[in-house]
């Protein structure tokens, strides 16, 4: 009887051993595996396939990224790639994945920018609520108008958002190209420079979308009447508008 105890625990002593064994041979196993994978060049990146972007180009982004022809693509870690493209300033989301043998799939989302804007002494592209987005360079160079907010005016968000619609639906009678420069005023009144005629606009800041539309009517009548290249000022204020003809110092009421 206890002859039979004894040849048991040597029995499973034995599997237990040659379970262990197993096991320490596919650790290493896959430990050869793994290193061979990350290392062979069968799997070095020879494409890095870039799409979504319209600003950065894709040399920028490799550069961004830390991103180079050759590395192993298992040896890319996506989570810093992603980190480094997000915190670049320009990029508002990214997906990245692996296409083996040897490609990156990097699919860009840039952020908008609308206007420029001055802080300090740089100046910044900015999105369509006036935050900046990434400093003004010759490399990423977009012409925009020029946004001020003056002292008084951080209250400008609603009416900023009311005119950006207004521009990027193109329902007001000039285009966000011909705009040199927006300033709001406590937020209320904004003003409009115009680059392809000597032309300020301002409008009254509240119930600004009826008075965006009453400038509208104005500037149709002005160029029915031929007197839209003489128009050196338009003023919308209570839905009312008047208009300074040059030469001349009087304004007309529309």
């Amino acid at each position: 009887m206890r002859e039979s105890v004894v040849a048991r625990i040597l029995s499973l002593l034995a599997k237990f051993v040659l379970m262990i064994g197993f096991l320490a041979a596919l650790s290493l196993g896959l430990l050869a595996g793994y290193r061979w994978v990350t290392t062979t060049e069968l799997f070095a990146v020879e494409q890095i396939d870039i799409r979504g972007n319209r600003v950065l180009s894709d040399k920028r982004i490799r550069e961004v990224a830390g991103l180079a022809w050759g590395e192993n693509i298992f040896q890319v870690n996506m989570g810093r790639v992603e980190n480094r493209l997000s915190s670049s300033g320009w990029i508002d989301s990214v997906l990245i994945r692996r296409s083996l043998p040897d490609t990156l799939l990097l699919k860009v989302e840039e952020k908008q920018p609308v206007f420029w804007i001055k802080r300090g002494e740089t100046i910044y592209y900015a999105d369509a609520e006036g935050e900046p987005i990434a400093p003004v360079r010759t490399g990423t160079f977009i012409s925009l108008p020029f946004l001020s907010l003056t002292e008084g005016a951080g209250q400008s968000g609603e009416q900023l958002e009311i005119l950006y619609t207004r521009l990027r639906n193109r329902s007001l009678p000039f285009t966000p190209a011909q705009v040199a420069w927006i300033r709001f005023f406590s937020g209320e009144i904004v003003e409009m420079h115009l680059m392809d005629r000597s032309l300020r606009i301002c409008v009254g800041g509240s119930s600004l979308r009826d008075n965006l539309n009453t400038l509208s009517a104005v500037w149709r009548d002005l160029r029915e009447r031929g007197e839209l290249n003489r128009t050196g000022r338009i003023l919308v204020y209570g839905t009312r508008g008047w208009v300074k003809l040059e030469p001349g110092t009087q304004f007309s009421q529309n």
